[in-house]
């Protein structure tokens, strides 16, 4: 899906002007002490108000004093029917 929205051409109309993540109910697992999992719920909003939302689903791990992803997986729930995201993911065959 994201390789879908990066590679789609929004301009005029289709090219939201307002784009704001909301992420909410993060929750962190420790597995090691060197790893963790996570899950994150989100809402995208744009132009047509709330476009889409679902969870990331992580995986992190520690390298030195820093954490880093080392998986997302995307999963959408819903799409507006105005989405621009929606759009480009129907374009790609992903919706």
């Amino acid at each position: 899906m994201l390789a879908a929205v990066k590679s789609t051409n929004y301009s005029g109309a289709n090219r939201p002007t307002y784009l704001h993540h909301n992420l909410t109910t993060h929750s962190i697992e420790m597995i090691g002490p060197d790893t963790a999992r996570g899950r994150c719920y989100f809402t995208v909003y744009t132009d047509c108000g709330p476009d889409h939302h679902g969870v990331y689903t992580d995986k992190y791990v520690k390298v030195g004093d820093e954490w880093l992803f080392s998986r997302r997986k995307i999963t959408v729930d819903w799409f507006s029917p105005d989405s621009f995201a929606g759009r480009a993911a129907a374009a790609a065959g992903l919706k």
